[in-house]
């Protein structure tokens, strides 16, 4: 459809402004002939142009024709739209240059494109929005070049499909998605930091895996908060599945002791391997005023000995 579409363009753009002014020339001619064209020759080819007109009217995007004037003159000379997305109808649009509808902030854009067309010599497809009066519009742009007999680029083809709907779809699926990551990093995050209550007075949490800077804020929140709420006197953390601990693990755990305590509960760390210890020591990490524990057993034989 859109192939018979552009070659009914050519037929159509000498004669967009109306098409009864056209028959009536050939009729003219056609009576000035010595072979004139008969009733049903010219009965045919004005069926054939209303096809043809029709045929455009309905693709579903548009299609127009510029004239290239000069390189900063560049007329519009054909629309397949009665009402075009700049708010005027073809019969005020046509003959008018692109500074006349485009909004100045995007004549440069819209006169590049044509250039990049005509500098190029071969068709263009882009993505640009431009704003008119009825909002703004995201479109796929194609230039395509057309030459005259002489080889030069006179006009250029421009089909323009209108992509605002699919681009606020596309931006729409992928808040959703944005937001549906973030559901899920905070549930694994409370899955990863769980606050278990083994006591009345004690609460423990069992790292698993690396902590990163986000993580370390999630444990922080989550243990202030379940002490607060639990009013827990002892905070077991066993960092026996934590695979890396470095400065940041270090200095995470050493400042999660100091914030329980002032809420007036008392750190005791679990699950110090051999290597995680000799880790903090090269590091230099200091952990005095923290009471810790081999294991986690071990850690809950001691908090429930308070």
């Amino acid at each position: 459809m859109l192939h018979n579409a552009l070659w009914s363009v050519q037929n159509l753009m000498d004669s967009s402004s109306s098409d009864d002014r056209t028959i009536q020339r050939m009729i003219d001619t056609s009576l000035s002939s010595s072979n004139p064209a008969s009733p049903a020759d010219i009965a045919q080819l004005y069926k054939q142009m209303q096809f043809q007109e029709t045929l455009l009217t309905n693709v579903p995007m548009s299609i127009t024709v510029y004239d290239i004037v000069s390189r900063s003159d560049i007329r519009l000379i054909y629309t397949n739209q009665g009402e075009t997305a700049t708010g005027m109808t073809r019969d005020r649009i046509i003959g008018k240059r692109l500074e006349e509808y485009v909004v100045p902030e995007e004549v440069a854009q819209a006169y590049k494109r044509f250039h990049m067309c005509i500098d190029s010599g071969k068709t263009l497809q882009v993505e640009d929005s431009y704003t008119f009066v009825n909002g703004a519009y995201h479109m796929e742009l194609t230039y395509i070049p057309l030459r005259n007999e002489q080889g030069t680029i006179a006009q250029v083809l421009l089909i323009v499909q209108n992509m605002t709907e699919r681009k606020q779809r596309l931006e729409d699926e992928a808040r959703r998605q944005s937001e549906l990551i973030e559901q899920q990093a905070a549930t694994l995050a409370e899955l990863s930091t769980p606050l278990l209550a083994i006591s009345e007075t004690t609460v423990v949490m069992p790292l698993i895996g690396a902590i990163d800077t986000r993580r370390v804020q999630h444990i922080m929140d989550t243990l202030l908060t379940g002490v607060a709420e639990k009013r827990a006197n002892t905070v077991i953390l066993d960092i026996t599945g934590v695979s890396v601990v470095d400065t940041q693990v270090a200095n995470a755990l050493i400042q999660s002791a100091q914030a329980v305590k002032l809420l007036g509960a008392e750190a005791v760390l679990t699950g110090i391997r051999p290597e995680v210890a000799q880790t903090l020591v090269q590091l230099g990490v200091s952990l005095q005023g923290v009471v810790t524990r081999g294991t986690l057993q071990d850690g809950i034989a001691y908090a429930l000995k308070r």
